[in-house]
């Protein structure tokens, strides 16, 4: 199901997805996550806590309505960008929580920046 022109989602689970962008072009993916991510809505995924511990690739998914999948893959992510790094290039939105995970991910939900 591809998203009509203008369709805003409450939740978008972006994984690990950040981690094939580099620094420079985290930018474009805070304007993608603008014009997808209704004004309430959160955007679920996983950063890096601590470079010197690769994250491994993984395969995740919608398994059904009540389950996702996650299964490894061959391979490290190819970028590792940690908490600062990341938001230091969202002009949108912040991580409005966080928490470490056993194999180094940090994951993550990011809400979009109040208007000041």
């Amino acid at each position: 199901l591809e998203p009509a022109l203008g369709q805003a989602y409450d939740l978008v689970l972006l994984w690990d997805f950040a981690a094939y962008f580099s620094e420079s072009n985290l930018s474009w993916l805070d304007r993608l996550l603008d014009q997808f991510v209704t004004d309430s809505g959160a955007v679920h995924g996983f950063l890096c806590h601590n470079t010197t511990r690769h994250l491994f690739a993984k395969h995740w998914g919608v398994h059904d309505r009540e389950h996702l999948i996650c299964e490894d893959r061959s391979g490290v992510l190819p970028y590792q960008h940690q908490r600062l790094k990341f938001t230091r290039n969202l002009s949108s939105f912040t991580i409005e929580k966080s928490v470490l995970l056993k194999d180094g991910r940090l994951e993550v939900v990011l809400r979009r920046k109040s208007a000041s």
